[in-house]
């Protein structure tokens, strides 16, 4: 690691010879690169492999064109107008050589109004053939009936609306599921999508049984929040019950913004915790063992910030996250400990610098601390360091594609991480393998070939759903104390300035103050019939012979 002239260290320098050769890689080039990060083992192997992606021509380039066109003499994995979206992947080839069947996304209507959506549907079915299920099965529910706050709107309960696995994909049996996905949607929050992505890759491993022998039938359960925010919510497409958020501050654990609550307001975390308590109390299903959370592009940025926000669990050990292409990330080093690696970035597009905000949540920890989310702010400006240490801790895996040199997030703050999903994830992974202790022990990353910034190509990908479907598949792990023990208690899904401001400690204040005055108007009464103000005319000429008396 270099220094600046003001004594700073310095991730990387700028190596511009780079960008006068070649603007690509071969596919054999990035296969040796992913071949290289599965091997990975130590910090060494990590710092190693990373170093020679950023070292790419062209990767340091804010001008340099897409690569992910068959212009550039590329092998892309997609042959379709939604970058793989709507078709298999071709590693995925039935037992004639023939593709296997791929489930379409539902088409849901958008208002181009309001770019909202006009409403979710509410099933989700298998409309091919082809598959371990039939055609015309029901795969997934739409789940709106788990509350997120104790106060009520219009006398009904407030919900995070959650597509899931229906009872019969797994025979209406919860003792068989052995383990629950739940992933996030990207920017368009299309969340029948990624449940419906992630359902065909866990179709090809239920349909493979000699090359996936743990995994049986029925023994996964994927969830999808249905995550809506202000302009859906325009567009009629959120019920009256329903959170909605603003704009896409889902991501960064962002406070709902409808329905109005009197008492305040839940954050999509503290939501996302009452999902992930239902299913590791086993309450829902009674021998779960483990919950993967993950999701690509927006999705891996929300699975990535709450992985650093969460608290942790006594289950936690059996939480799993899986990363990929985020467009941002949230920085665990300090600006002014150690620089961004893109310190003086070309592509602003006319924004003001915002050198000054570089460690303000959500691309940090630092910096302007009231822009935390409240489900975390307390807990993290009181104890940054083990908020740090607790991410690190984690099991987690990284999925960056190598030909994803797509801008992503454009905000002034993510440009100081790097120019694009491949440069920022690179320069995040770099500066964490860099830091003190050098790269977690429970940490992975899978450099991608052949793939820029397509969903289904990452879910589909071997190494995803080794990680995803398979690690630890049979293990779970003991919990890290004892279940009565206080620390853990879940967090309330109010997140007001102050916990105690939620609706059932309002209740039991107002109880309190009116047993108060009770106890005031009675002790009051009970003085006056005990020390009366005016006594009888007989009384009182006594008193005052025997005040005398004794005088004398």
């Amino acid at each position: 690691m270099l220094t600046d002239m003001n004594g700073l260290k310095v991730s990387r320098p700028q190596n511009l010879r780079h960008k006068y050769r070649r603007q690509y890689q071969s596919y054999d080039q990035q296969m040796q690169i992913q071949n290289a990060s599965v091997a990975a083992k130590d910090t060494s192997d990590i710092l190693n492999v990373v170093n020679e992606v950023i070292g790419i021509p062209g990767l340091i380039d804010p001008n340099a064109p897409s690569w992910a066109t068959q212009q550039n003499g590329l092998q892309v994995w997609w042959d379709d107008q939604d970058s793989g979206d709507s078709t298999q992947v071709p590693w995925f080839k039935d037992a004639q050589g023939a593709n296997f069947s791929f489930n379409p996304t539902a088409n849901v209507d958008l208002d181009t109004q309001t770019g909202g959506w006009k409403g979710l549907p509410q099933e989700l079915d298998c409309s091919v053939d082809g598959l371990p299920w039939p055609n015309g099965q029901k795969l997934f529910i739409l789940n709106t009936s788990l509350p997120v706050t104790d106060e009520k709107y219009q006398g009904q309960s407030v919900v995070q609306p959650f597509y899931v696995s229906d009872p019969s994909t797994y025979m209406n049996d919860p003792t068989r599921v052995k383990r629950v996905v739940l992933t996030f949607p990207g920017k368009p929050r299309d969340s029948w999508k990624y449940a419906n992505l992630f359902n065909n890759a866990l179709m090809w491993i239920y349909a493979n049984p000699d090359q996936y022998p743990s995994v049986k039938k029925g023994e996964v359960v994927i969830i999808a929040p249905a995550v809506l925010n202000m302009d859906d919510q325009a567009a009629g497409g959120v019920e009256e019950n329903w959170v909605a958020y603003r704009k896409s501050n889902w991501q960064m654990g962002g406070t709902s913004h409808y329905p109005p609550l009197q008492n305040g307001t839940v954050t999509f975390y503290s939501a996302l915790d009452k999902i992930i308590e239902a299913v590791m109390d086993r309450s829902w299903f009674p021998n779960v063992n483990q919950i993967v959370i993950g999701g690509h592009s927006m999705g891996g940025q929300a699975a990535m910030r709450y992985a650093l926000m969460r608290k942790e669990r006594r289950y936690e050990s059996n939480v799993k996250f899986w990363i990929a292409n985020p467009g941002s990330w949230s920085w665990l080093t300090n600006s002014t400990d150690v620089l961004r690696p893109n310190y003086a970035p070309q592509n602003l597009g006319g924004q003001p610098s915002c050198q000054g905000d570089l460690d303000t949540w959500p691309y940090g920890l630092g910096g302007n601390t009231t822009k935390i989310t409240k489900y975390a702010r307390n807990r993290v400006m009181e104890n940054t360091s083990e908020t740090v240490a607790l991410y690190k801790w984690r099991s987690i895996h990284y999925s960056l594609a190598l030909l994803d040199n797509g801008s992503g997030d454009t905000h002034c703050e993510a440009q100081y991480q790097g120019y694009s999903h491949l440069h920022r994830g690179s320069n995040f992974a770099l500066a964490l393998a860099q830091m003190d202790s050098g790269w977690p022990a429970n940490h992975s990353l899978t450099y991608v070939a052949g793939v820029s910034h397509q969903d289904y190509e990452m879910i589909a990908h071997e190494t995803t759903m080794q990680y995803v479907f398979l690690k630890d598949y049979d293990i779970r792990f003991p919990d890290l104390y004892e279940s009565h023990s206080k620390s853990n208690a879940s967090d309330s899904a109010y997140t007001g300035d102050h916990e105690w401001e939620a609706p059932i400690y309002r209740t039991i204040a107002w109880i309190v103050l009116v047993v108060c005055i009770i106890a005031v108007v009675a002790c009051l009464g009970i003085c006056h019939y005990c020390f009366k103000a005016n006594a009888n005319d007989w009384d009182r000429d006594y008193w005052e012979y025997d005040s005398k008396r004794r005088l004398l």
